[in-house]
């Protein structure tokens, strides 16, 4: 009887066996042709075809091989884990800071999404990139669990220049801390003075973590336990720009207005 954990062994061990298999998926080649579209070697291919031959995967035509439905079927599951592994590489580290458990929409999108997770080298390097977001963007939408005054400076700059549209909805425990902090609660109180719109949620959400639209960007961001950003990930595919304009509308529609005096201690 066929070992089945030791044909996935068999077929994954081998790169160059995966995408034979993959590019046969895909249409009906010669030997020849194989090779020179895999660059893979003559010797190495003909080895692959006589495997996939044997094991039912591949057949031969009068015009080259190809997949048969039991390959194709192997093809497109193969395809559908190595999707699976990205994202487990991609977004397992940070799982725990994002809210992975309230999203509706196929998780392997996640593989594609660019992450930003700083390190000792550039701690920054999340806060540069809301900075970069935020002079590129011509409308911001964002439910903020943290609202730091680093982003707050770009922000005005570019509401003072009319040159940006800002609604925030912050929950209760910023606004707790933007009252404690004079130069952030200053540089808010600009922002809401200058046109920008801030909101108060009812209340926090469980797990510290923002949404927002950068224009059409989604932008999902987790913090740890020092209250600092630990992962950043942004995406322009229609699912999850869905799923996070759907969460920020929700926080903004339980949400109440701010006023710059509402900021006062």
């Amino acid at each position: 009887m066929v070992d089945p954990f030791g044909e996935i062994s068999f077929l994954t061990r081998s790169e160059n066996r995966i995408t034979v298999l993959e590019t046969l998926a895909g249409g009906r080649y010669t030997e020849q042709e194989l090779t020179d579209e895999t660059g893979i070697s003559d010797v190495t291919v003909k080895r692959a075809i006589d495997a996939f031959r044997q094991r039912g995967w591949i057949r031969e035509t009068e015009t080259g091989y190809t997949t048969t439905p039991v390959g194709e079927l192997l093809a497109a599951d193969y395809r559908r884990l190595a999707g699976t592994m990205d994202v487990a590489c991609h977004v397992g580290p940070v799982v725990d800071l994002l809210p992975v458990d309230e999203m509706d929409f196929d998780l392997r999108l996640l593989s594609e999404a660019r992450i930003s997770d700083p390190d000792d080298v550039d701690v920054l390097e999340i806060v540069d990139r809301w900075i970069t977001l935020i002079r590129e963007a011509d409308r911001l939408e964002v439910f903020a669990y943290r609202t730091g005054r680093i982003v707050a400076e770009p922000i005005y700059e570019g509401i003072e220049a009319g040159t940006l549209e800002l609604e925030a909805v912050v929950p209760p425990s910023e606004l707790e801390q933007i009252r404690s902090d004079p130069t952030t609660r200053e540089f808010k109180q600009k922002i809401i003075d200058a046109g920008g719109n801030y909101y108060l949620a009812p209340e926090d959400q469980p797990k510290p973590y923002s949404v927002g639209m950068f224009d059409d960007l989604a932008a999902i961001a987790g913090w740890g336990s020092d209250s600092k950003p630990q992962v950043h990930l942004e995406s322009r595919a229609d699912p999850i720009v869905e799923w996070t304009r759907s969460r920020y509308e929700r926080a903004k529609a339980d949400a109440e207005p701010l006023t710059a005096e509402d900021l006062e201690p």
